[in-house]
């Protein structure tokens, strides 16, 4: 088996640049959707031009989405500890085993 690191698929828009975007990518434990901003944008100019912006900012949109629901479960979740905390919210008893006949 070849290097992967040495080949490229489709085409050689990586392998012209100072540090491949994958190496980038994996040595800094960047994310799926930072990483693909990042791939999109370093190739624009010598692979799919406007089309690779477009997709960088649809992975920007989606990881601002994702972020956004992220911030509300936290707030939501920290919002019901506190409410617990102060008994403003009361958990409902699930353990009651009484049966009534």
């Amino acid at each position: 088996m070849s290097d992967p690191t040495t080949t490229q698929v489709g085409g050689d828009h990586y392998r012209k640049m100072a540090i491949q975007p994958e190496a980038f990518i994996h040595a800094n434990g960047i994310g799926f959707h930072e990483g693909n901003v990042i791939k999109y944008l370093c190739r624009w100019r010598s692979k799919a031009g406007v089309e690779d912006l477009r997709k960088a900012i649809h992975y920007i949109e989606l990881l601002i989405k994702h972020e956004i629901e992220e911030a509300e479960k936290r707030n939501t979740a920290l919002y019901l500890i506190n409410a617990m905390k102060d008994g403003r919210l009361v958990p409902k008893n699930t353990s009651d085993t009484t049966q009534s006949q």
